[in-house]
């Protein structure tokens, strides 16, 4: 194995280790807001702070906001459609990788990591397990 395999194994495993850290507070968060809103598509942000491709995310988060935030990074649910017109205009490519919306109800949560390493999105069911 080459040092780059070893880096992008590094890389996915600490994604991993991300999804498995947060992927249930995400889960339970998304659920509680389609139970009021099922009409609404959703993704998961996990963003670490300094990553050069989340910075038109945060960007966004902060004008809604209408704050700066601060610090290590962002965990929560937020608008899918947040997420697709930051990649459209920053990094198109990862469009390819975003699950495509579901007509409701909505059963998976597409949860992006934004890492140092560089971004990795996943897919997870929203009722029952949540093991993905």
């Amino acid at each position: 194995m080459t040092e780059d395999a070893f880096s992008k194994f590094e890389h996915q495993l600490h994604t991993y280790e991300l999804f498995e850290q947060h992927k249930a507070a995400l889960l339970a968060d998304a659920r509680e807001f389609l139970d009021g809103h099922p009409e609404f598509q959703l993704v998961g942000l996990i963003l670490e702070n300094g990553v050069p491709e989340a910075a038109p995310l945060i960007e966004a988060i902060e004008t809604g906001a209408g704050q700066k935030l601060s610090g290590q990074g962002l965990l929560g649910v937020f608008p899918r459609a947040l997420l697709v017109e930051v990649l459209r205009r920053s990094s198109p490519a990862l469009l390819e990788w975003l699950p495509a919306p579901e007509t409701p109800p909505v059963r998976h949560l597409a949860i992006a990591a934004f890492t140092k390493q560089g971004v990795q999105i996943g897919s997870f069911p929203l009722a029952g397990d949540s093991t993905g």
